[in-house]
């Protein structure tokens, strides 16, 4: 079954808008010593609640390597540290 056009550009459209995560040591990950597992909620549009586990020195740090692994995701809250 072949779909109709509109529905085609509607999803290309789509796949144009959606926003690639920023990927990169210092950036979405850090190898530094001492770093420790940290617990973050990420929330995307539409989804539950997704928990996900950075490596990160600080709490301030795991919060903007979620920003840039997950940038189409519209809350990110710091939920603890994990064991590690």
């Amino acid at each position: 079954m072949v779909k109709p056009i509109k529905e085609i550009l509607s999803a290309i459209e789509w796949a144009r808008e959606e926003t690639l995560p920023v990927l990169g040591e210092g950036i979405s990950r850090t190898s530094e010593r001492g770093a420790k597992l940290w617990s973050v909620d990420v929330m995307f549009p539409g989804n539950r609640v997704m928990r996900t586990t950075i490596l990160a020195k600080n709490n301030s740090q795991a919060l903007k390597f979620s920003k840039n692994r997950y940038p189409n995701a519209t809350h990110f809250k710091f939920n603890g540290r994990a064991t590690r």
